[in-house]
This record gives C-alpha cells, sequence and structure tokens, in this order.
C-alpha cells in the first residue's frame, strides 16, 4: 500500500497536481424529495447492506412529506417510500424495538414522532411523544448503555426554558422522559461526540439565536445513571450566532470544535489543549453565511475533514499537522441550505467510497459521490507518510 502511494506522490511531483481537489466529487445529481428538504439522516433503514437516507421536508412545504430513501444492490435509490405527511426540522434513525430494521424519529412542534420499521420498508403508524415547547433538533445515542438506543430532543430555545429532553427506551416499546438543564436560545445545533477523550459522548449545543460569548453549551456524559454532569458553557472568545457545531478530531490530541456563525464571513476553530479548555485558534474564510457544518474524513485519507454548503459546496481537508488546507469549492444547486441537520454521509451508490448528501430545499437531495480516480494532491510532511497511508504519525 505504502509502494502504491510513493508512486502516486511521485506522480504528483513529476506532473503536477494543481486542481486534483477538483476531482474528489462527480458532478452533483438530485434525488427530488418533496415541496422544502432541509433535513437528512442516514443508515442501513433495511439491512440489506446498503446506505438509504430519510429526509423531512419543512418551512415553507404546503404537503411537508417524511420519505425514505432505500439504496437497491446496484448502487442507485428506487422512488421514495412515503413514511408520513409532516413538518419537521430534524430526523435520526436507530433501532428502537431491536427488530434488526433501523426506525425513525422526527422533530415536530408538538414533540417527536417515532415510526417503528416493522418489516423491511414499511413504517407503522407514529408514537407521537409530547414534549414541553416541541422539538427542533433530535439525536439517538445510547444514552444509559444499556444496549437500546434512545433519543435526545432539544426544542427551540430561548432563556426562560432551558430544557433538553432526553427520552431513555424501556425495552418495552416505550419511552421514560428526563429533562436536563442547557441553556440555549434559538436555532439550535444539537450534536453528540466524545469531546473530552473519555470514551462517552457528550451532547453539544449552540445558538443561532443570542449573542452571548459562552453560548456553546455542553453536557458531558458521564457513563453512568446521572447520565450527564452539570451543563458547562465554552467562550470562543468573542460574542457571536453559531448555527452550528462539529467536534474535529485530531490525531495524537484532544478533539477541536469548528462553528459556523451568521454573523462572520468564517468558520472558527478552538482547540482543546486540556480536557474542557478551549482556546479560539485559526478561522476559515467562507463566500458566504452557512447554516451547517459537516465534519467526516471525506478524501479517505484517515483525517477528519470540514464543510460547509450554501452558494457551494466548501471543503477544507484537514493536513498532517491536525489544521486545514485552503477551502475548495463544488458547484450544487442553488437553494437556502439553512439547516444544521441538512448533510448525510456514507456510500450512496455501493462503490465503497464515502459521499455526502445534502438537504436542497429548491431541488431535493444532493448528492456528492466520490470520484474513484480522485488522486489527492497532498505531498510528503516532514518525511511522514501520513498523508498517504491513513497512518497518523
Amino acid at each position: 500500500m505504502r509502494a502504491k502511494h510513493l508512486l502516486a506522490a511521485l506522480a504528483l511531483t513529476l506532473f503536477g497536481a494543481a486542481d486534483s481537489h477538483a476531482s474528489l466529487f462527480k458532478p452533483y445529481v438530485v434525488l427530488p424529495a418533496g415541496e422544502w428538504p432541509e433535513a437528512l439522516a442516514s443508515g442501513d433503514l433495511d439491512a440489506d447492506g446498503h446506505r438509504d437516507i430519510v429526509v423531512a421536508n419543512a418551512t415553507a412545504c404546503n404537503t411537508c412529506d417524511l420519505l425514505a430513501f432505500f439504496q437497491g444492490p446496484t448502487g442507485t435509490f428506487t422512488a421514495p417510500v412515503h413514511v408520513a405527511t409532516l413538518l419537521s426540522t430534524s430526523v435520526a434513525v436507530g433501532d428502537f424495538d431491536k427488530n434488526g430494521l433501523l426506525d425513525i424519529v422526527a422533530a415536530t412542534g408538538a414533540g417527536v414522532s417515532v415510526f417503528l420499521q416493522t418489516s423491511p420498508r414499511a413504517f407503522a403508524a407514529p408514537a407521537e411523544i409530547s414534549l414541553f415547547q416541541g422539538a427542533f433538533k433530535v439525536a439517538v445515542e445510547d444514552v444509559d448503555h444499556d444496549g437500546h438506543d434512545d433519543i435526545i430532543a432539544v426544542p427551540w430555545g430561548s432563556n426562560a426554558d432551558d430544557i433538553v429532553h432526553i427520552l431513555l427506551n424501556d425495552s418495552q416499546g416505550g419511552f421514560t422522559l428526563v429533562e436536563r438543564t442547557l441553556a440555549h436560545y434559538g436555532y439550535d445545533d444539537l450534536k453528540l461526540a466524545d469531546l473530552n477523550g473519555d470514551g462517552i459522548n457528550d451532547m453539544l449545543v449552540v445558538s443561532g439565536q443570542g449573542t452571548l460569548r459562552n453560548n456553546i453549551g455542553v453536557l458531558y456524559g458521564t457513563g453512568d445513571s446521572s447520565l450527564f454532569g452539570p451543563p458547562a458553557y465554552l467562550d470562543a472568545g468573542y460574542p457571536s450566532l453559531w448555527e452550528s457545531v462539529v467536534v474535529t478530531p485530531v490525531p495524537g490530541h484532544l478533539p477541536g470544535l469548528a462553528l459556523a456563525s451568521g454573523d462572520n464571513l468564517f468558520v472558527q476553530l478552538l482547540s482543546q489543549p486540556s480536557a474542557g479548555a478551549f482556546t479560539a485558534t485559526a478561522t476559515l474564510p467562507v463566500n458566504t453565511w452557512p447554516e451547517g457544518l459537516l465534519a467526516a474524513d471525506l478524501d479517505g485519507d484517515g483525517r477528519v475533514d470540514l464543510a460547509a454548503v450554501r452558494d457551494k459546496f466548501q471543503y477544507w481537508p484537514q493536513n498532517c499537522g491536525g489544521g486545514f488546507e485552503p477551502r475548495h469549492s463544488l458547484e450544487v444547486p442553488w437553494a437556502n441550505y439553512q439547516n444544521s441537520h441538512e448533510f448525510a454521509v456514507g456510500d450512496f451508490n455501493s462503490d465503497g467510497l464515502r459521499d455526502v448528501a445534502i438537504a436542497s430545499d429548491n431541488h431535493g437531495v444532493v448528492l456528492l459521490l466520490r470520484d474513484p480516480d480522485f488522486l489527492s494532491e497532498k505531498t510528503f510532511e516532514s518525511g511522514s507518510l501520513c498523508e498517504w497511508s491513513g497512518i497518523s504519525p
């Protein structure tokens, strides 16, 4: 494998690679997906070995549909299965009844709707769970580590009602509601990731409403019956709105954070020199105000890259030192792209490569499929092969 990468590096040295990142993805394709697609989730819903996509419609739709696109054995998507007619700003998937098929949870103004997949590609009528202030964003996580998928729901935040809903799966087909306090102010984003390196996922909530210095809320997972510790609030160093937050793992270091702001034409990066202590470091310029961020290994080198979308799909590959290379851009259909849960990542054409799906409110689901002929322009750094082997230095 290393010899192959050495030959690739030699070819780049001899022939140049000025535009090689432009071919990371093929030209986009679009799946029509209702009137106003806004949020996505993905997983192998029907357990056939192929990655599927769930689409929620919201905001400006007259008839808002919840749709499931199933990928066939040839790597193409069939016509979507209509799961329900409802307006939802966030969806997630999990196997809530342990039958081997992924189910769907959708955020609604009243709470959450849970759709159990009773047989492949067939969903039961929803279980409606009412929640105070409803739900704006949802996520699925085994919060209490009992082997059953639970649901986290964040309502539209306000200064008066700083609530996070946690629906614990009772393993009998129902959920038990517990609540935690975490300040959030509206246009909220919800993400789950191991932020302090203890192997337990933590909860992050940021707000695109309420310009404060410390509006990056964290509940650190405990791994025991208390579920989460007391709320902590991180400071990016200046007051700002944050529409989206993602965790950026860096090999050999504690994870950092990346934040998208409605106030600034850049992505703010925070490093974590010690557990729980964050420092604003670099900024990544953007050409518009993206409201969603994606953190994923897009180029297959084993390092987590960053991406955002508005008038273009913009991405920043992570380099050997844990920093990010200059921005690369790809054409996508014009749309608002205003939901922090608008991305999904997976192999969407069964070629073994990681692709990106984006909810485009004016078009449908935009698919950016990896180009199998992609050749990275990354070069050796300090004699290390980490860029070419996917092995950390």
